[in-house]
């Protein structure tokens, strides 16, 4: 009992929210001894108090996780998760595992090379308690997170679970940490891709764009943006699910970087085959871009010239741009400073002059009479690199050519 008493006054000393003194434990040489009582099953009371100090200490900096790291926890930590019978025990087992992962890829490798993936998803499929789910949940997540990408393999077997708790919960906890670990997975190549598709969980991801939560939407966001990076057939699988709505909604949000990630997600469609620009075109988007070309933020306006840029690559749609206001958004964005905005401008009316002869002679004149060569020449004294002045300085002298060709 009185190492209960003890391990409790510790584990208090240590959760003070101001500089708790967990350099000082440290340095006191008790890590060692609380994983060794950690490890007494017989007394659940003593394992949980001794857990939660050491979730303390792994809460700190980078140094005093690695101290605990260093005394072989993970290992012991794996093996209590695993044997544990108390629902309060595993709970805070698994989020100390979720903190060491957390910390740093290397610590991440070693909790998945230690089997830490097995062991975490058995609390998942066992656990009652909404705490313990939540943490569990959120220790994927630290496993899936990080750059370089964990192998594909060590994530997949946790898809299914991830899957069935989008599904099923409707915790915004749960909710939230299983939609950042798909978006973490599906940020890389097209097989960590076709994984997520694979999982068939893409139609709840869509559902859950119109959550009201932003702490939801906003990985849903992200994952739905990173499955139409993949291939066109992968694309397609997401534009199955009609996602139009739900980011057409999602583009008059107050949150810039929301506004922002729906225009990249726009983006990489309009950067597809004709057909998926054509829906992007056909849901109303355009119209939608020469607004977000003048928002307020300059990384939405860029997202938006991005998409600009990419669509106008298809002869096809460039008379819908011009009928929504593309045009003459693109041409007051011309006056950037930034070279990447100074490139898509170039890119677009590049695209725009080599589709005149398709153009109904209003849209035609239109043209000739927005972008001028000054407007031009104003971008070729002012680029921002070389090849934003090559590009420059070409389509001034094919737009010399087609105004010679206008007063012939």
């Amino acid at each position: 009992e009185y190492q209960i008493d003890s391990a409790t006054h510790l584990r208090k000393i240590l959760s003070v929210e101001a500089n708790p003194p967990i350099q000082r434990v440290l340095e006191l040489g008790v890590a060692p001894r609380l994983l060794e009582l950690s490890q007494q099953m017989s007394t659940p009371q003593l394992q949980f108090e001794t857990l939660w100090a050491i979730l303390n200490i792994v809460s700190g900096n980078a140094h005093q996780t690695q101290a605990i790291v260093d005394l072989d926890a993970v290992p012991i930590l794996l093996k209590i998760l695993k044997e544990s019978p108390s629902e309060d025990v595993q709970d805070q087992a698994v989020w100390a595992i979720g903190n060491i992962a957390g910390d740093s890829v290397p610590h991440r490798d070693l909790c998945i090379a230690s089997q830490g993936m097995p062991a975490v998803l058995q609390v998942l499929e066992t656990c009652k308690k909404v705490s313990g789910l939540r943490n569990a949940m959120w220790t994927v997540s630290n496993f899936f997170r990080g750059a370089p990408k964990p192998n594909l393999e060590d994530l997949r077997p946790a898809l299914p679970p991830l899957t069935r708790h989008l599904r099923e919960s409707t915790d915004v906890e749960i909710l939230t940490d299983a939609l950042w670990s798909l978006s973490y997975i599906s940020d890389g190549p097209n097989d960590y891709i076709q994984a997520v598709i694979d999982a068939e969980v893409v139609p709840r991801v869509v559902q859950l764009l119109r959550h009201e939560s932003a702490g939801v939407h906003t990985p849903a966001l992200r994952t739905v943006g990173n499955l139409v990076t993949g291939d066109d057939v992968q694309t397609d699988m997401v534009l199955n699910n009609d996602p139009f709505g739900a980011v057409m909604q999602l583009m008059a949000s107050p949150k810039m970087k929301i506004r922002k990630e729906c225009c990249w997600l726009l983006s990489n469609i309009c950067a597809g085959p004709l057909y998926q620009v054509q829906q992007i075109r056909d849901h109303g988007f355009f119209n939608q871009f020469s607004i977000m070309a003048r928002d307020a933020e300059l990384s939405v306006r860029k997202e938006a010239a991005f998409a600009i840029a990419n669509a106008s690559e298809k002869t096809e749609v460039i008379n819908d741009l011009m009928k929504a206001g593309c045009m003459t958004a693109m041409h007051e964005l011309m006056d950037s400073h930034d070279h990447k905005m100074q490139d898509l401008c170039l890119t677009f009316i590049s695209n725009l002059r080599k589709g005149l002869d398709e153009m109904p002679p209003s849209y035609r004149s239109q043209f000739l009479e927005t972008i001028r060569l000054e407007d031009l020449q104003d971008i070729l004294e002012r680029a921002g690199t070389e090849a934003v002045r090559l590009k420059a300085a070409d389509l001034i002298r094919e737009m010399e050519e087609v105004e010679e060709a206008e007063d012939m």
